[in-house]
C-alpha cells in the first residue's frame, strides 16, 4: 500500500463497502459506551468498523477468561482493565480512532457523568445494573441526548433494545413498564435474577450467537439514530420511521416458542425461532425522567 493511499490512518478505500449505506457524517458522531463486555464491546466494534471514529468507554472491571466466549477479548486481554482491551481493539481496526476511557462505576462518576454526556452524540447504555441504567436514563433524558440500551432475557433466550429520545419517546424506566405488564399478566416471567447483595444481574449460561443477534439489531440502530437528521439516509428513515409509528422497544426470542411470541406470530405461517416484535408506551404523568415537567428530579 503506497502512502498517499492512506488517509489519517486508514486506505482510502476502506468505504467501498459502505458507500451509500452509511453516511460519511457517521464519522464526525461521538458515542459514549457504558459497559464494555458482551454488548458493549461488541456493539464497539461493529461501530468502528461502520465508521464511528470517536468513543468514550465506560467500565470498571477487568477482562476474565469467562468473558472470552462472548467479546471481542482473547486471551492476552485476561486482567487487564477492559476499557483498556477495547480501545486496543478498536484501534487495531482503524488506528485513528479517537478514545477516551473511563474505568470507573457511574456512581463515582456523580455529575460528571453530565459532563460527557455533553459532548457525545449517542450513549448505549450496556450494563448488567439496572440502577446504572436507569441512571443513564435520567441523565440522557435530562441533557437531550438520545439513548439506547440493550439487554438480554433469562439464558440470552430473546432481549431487547429500547430508544430514548428525550422529548419523542419515554424513558427507559417507562418504556420497560410494558414489558413487565406482560411478563405479570401472562404468568412467566423472562426476567434475568438479581445478586441479593449487589442488585446487578446475575451473569448466566448463555450463547454468544444469541447475545450478539440482539446487539446487531442494537448496532443497526445506533447508527440509525446518528443519522435520523438526514432526511436522504435510508439508514436513518429505519429508526425514524418507527419511531414516527410510536414504536421505540424491540423485543426478540431465540428460540420457539418464546415469551409473548406463540401470541402475536400465531396466524403466521412458518413461525420457529429468531421472531421480534415492536412495541410502544407513554410516559407516566408521575415520572421523575420523563413525566410532567413539574415532577422531574434534578439531577445529583
Amino acid at each position: 500500500m503506497s502512502g498517499a493511499a492512506v488517509t489519517a490512518g486508514r486506505s482510502e478505500a476502506w468505504r467501498k463497502r459502505l458507500e451509500g449505506l452509511v453516511p460519511a457524517a457517521v464519522e464526525t458522531r461521538r458515542v459514549l459506551v457504558v459497559g464494555c463486555g458482551s454488548v458493549g464491546s461488541f456493539m464497539a466494534d461493529e461501530l468502528a468498523r461502520s465508521g464511528v471514529r470517536r468513543f468514550v468507554l465506560i467500565d470498571p472491571d477487568t477482562v476474565e477468561w469467562a468473558n472470552l466466549t462472548r467479546t471481542v477479548y482473547g486471551h492476552s486481554d485476561v486482567g487487564r482493565l477492559k476499557v483498556d482491551a477495547l480501545s486496543d481493539h478498536l484501534r487495531a481496526v482503524f488506528p485513528d480512532i479517537e478514545i477516551e476511557t473511563r474505568a470507573e462505576r457511574l456512581q463515582t462518576l456523580g455529575l460528571g457523568l453530565r459532563d460527557l454526556l455533553a459532548d457525545v452524540d449517542l450513549v448505549i447504555g450496556a450494563v448488567d445494573d439496572p440502577q446504572a441504567s436507569g441512571r443513564i436514563s435520567r441523565f440522557a433524558y435530562a441533557t437531550g441526548v438520545c439513548a439506547l440500551f440493550v439487554g438480554l432475557y433469562r439464558g440470552a433466550q430473546g432481549g431487547e433494545v429500547v430508544l430514548s429520545l428525550p422529548g419523542i419517546t419515554p424513558c427507559l424506566a417507562c418504556a420497560t413498564g410494558g414489558r413487565h405488564r406482560i411478563e405479570h399478566d401472562s404468568g412467566g416471567s423472562v426476567s434475568r435474577a438479581r445478586d441479593y447483595g449487589t442488585s446487578r444481574l446475575v451473569a448466566e449460561v448463555a450463547l454468544g450467537s444469541d447475545i450478539h443477534m440482539v446487539c446487531t439489531a442494537g448496532v443497526k440502530l445506533a447508527l440509525s439514530l446518528l443519522c435520523i437528521d438526514d432526511p436522504a439516509s435510508p439508514l436513518g428513515r429505519f429508526a425514524g420511521d418507527a419511531l414516527a409509528q410510536g414504536r421505540h422497544y424491540l423485543i426478540m426470542g431465540m428460540t420457539p416458542d418464546y415469551f409473548l411470541f406463540p401470541r402475536t406470530h400465531a396466524e403466521a405461517l412458518g413461525q420457529y425461532a429468531f421472531q421480534s416484535v415492536w412495541m410502544g408506551s407513554e410516559s407516566r404523568t408521575e415520572c421523575t425522567v420523563c413525566g410532567d415537567p413539574g415532577q422531574r428530579e434534578p439531577l445529583a
